[in-house]
C-alpha cells in the first residue's frame, strides 16, 4: 500500500518560505502532498537535468493557506517554487 507523505511550505525569517522537510525519501508509488502554511501563492516545478522546469502535476498553484495538493511519485526529482528563489527541495526514491 502506498504511503502518504507531507511536505509543508512554512515561513522562515522575513518574508521567505521553505519546504519542511526539504529532502524526502519515498517508495515508488507513494503520494506526496504539499501543505501551504504561508498564505502566499506557491507554484512547484520539477528541475530537469538540463535545468529547465516542468510543472509538477498537482493542479496548479498552491494559493490558499492550508491548501494541499498531491501527486503520486514515480521517480526521484528536484523541485522548486517558480515564484520564489531559494525555495527548493528533493524527493528521492528509496
Amino acid at each position: 500500500m502506498a504511503a502518504a507523505e507531507v511536505i509543508n511550505i512554512v515561513s522562515k525569517s522575513g518574508s521567505k518560505a521553505k519546504f519542511d522537510p526539504p529532502d524526502l525519501v519515498v517508495q515508488q508509488g507513494d503520494v506526496v502532498s504539499w501543505n501551504n502554511k504561508t498564505g502566499r501563492v506557491h507554484e512547484l516545478a520539477m528541475v530537469n537535468q538540463d535545468g529547465t522546469l516542468t510543472p509538477l502535476p498537482i493542479g496548479g498553484p498552491i494559493a490558499r493557506h492550508d491548501q494541499s495538493d498531491a501527486f503520486t511519485v514515480t521517480q526521484s526529482l528536484q523541485y522548486r517554487c517558480t515564484r520564489h528563489a531559494g525555495e527548493t527541495g528533493t524527493i528521492t526514491m528509496a
